[in-house]
């Protein structure tokens, strides 16, 4: 049982209950995107989202083990406050079978997927940043990738058709929290057409990451520097394959300002793993474009 569970008025359940069922049809894209609820698991990730006010009222239930550790119920007993997230117990071996996790922490949520408006982003007058992601099929580059976003002022992560889904549980845990501060999307017709009108402007930068190009990233990050951009498209693509999409290739083509641009390599390796490299362009252009 749980430490004590007059703290959090916990439900216990079991495994025939409709809420385990739904935790574990949550694992797949298509029942999030029908239920459009996804799931939050671990320790940090849980307590950090139930912290956030912004997103707590999006949050639908919590499911407990009843191992998880009394110093952690002490610090989410403050939700008893809000009596619309309902809070359920159950086994520890009940918990081990729906988690996602190879050494499961005892806590997960289930919450609604904010609606946030990627076109409005991309076409309002405000200076932004963005991401777009071509064959992203590893959840823990896309999660990683979101938290470079968070980390270096992007207002959106867009992904084509071919990634992997923005909700899985596997992105979210690997994004660290940062699920909640960014604007992550799949690419759908609305978003596209938003973007394909903004790179046609002068005002507009579209810069995809190559290998093989001959213009090195600090080079650009100086015209970045001093073009007076008000928005700038980063485009990323599989290690192995670069971008392959039709969608964005296009976009690359239409753009009035397109660089291809690569990081030097000054050792032995073919290329570096996509998170890393777009940490490295975050690095650098999120620097020169925002500085004054």
């Amino acid at each position: 049982m749980i430490g004590d569970t007059g703290l959090l008025n916990a439900e216990s359940i079991g495994q025939h209950s409709k809420t385990i069922s739904e935790v574990r049809s949550l694992r797949l894209k298509k029942n999030i995107i029908e239920r459009g609820r996804f799931i939050i698991e671990g320790k940090k990730a849980v307590l950090e989202t139930l912290c956030d006010k912004d997103f707590l009222p999006g949050i639908k239930y919590i499911v407990l083990s009843d191992k998880i550790d009394f110093n952690y119920i002490e610090k989410i007993s403050f939700i008893n406050s809000y009596k619309y997230v309902k809070i359920y117990q159950i086994s520890t071996e009940l918990f081990n079978k729906i988690s996602g996790d190879e050494s499961p922490e005892g806590v997960l949520c289930v919450a609604s997927i904010p609606g946030r408006v990627s076109a409005a982003l991309i076409n309002d007058n405000q200076k932004r940043l963005f991401i777009l992601l071509d064959s992203v099929n590893d959840p823990g580059n896309l999660g990683a990738i979101m938290r470079i976003a968070d980390n270096f002022g992007v207002s959106a992560v867009i992904c084509e058709k071919n990634s992997v889904f923005e909700y899985l549980p596997k992105v979210i845990k690997a994004s660290m929290g940062s699920f909640k501060n960014i604007t992550t999307a799949g690419m759908t017709s609305e978003i596209y057409e938003s973007i394909l009108s903004e790179v046609k402007k002068e005002e507009t930068a579209v810069v995809c990451s190559d290998n093989k190009a001959q213009i090195t990233l600090s080079a650009v990050a100086a015209k970045i520097k001093t073009g007076g951009f008000k928005k700038v498209f980063l485009i990323g693509g599989s290690e192995s394959h670069g971008v392959i999409s039709g969608d964005i290739k296009n976009l690359c083509a239409s753009a009035k300002n397109f660089i291809n641009s690569s990081i030097p390599n000054y050792g032995r390796n073919e290329s570096l793993n996509l998170s890393v490299a777009m940490g490295i362009f975050c690095y650098e252009i999120a620097g020169a474009f925002y500085s004054k």
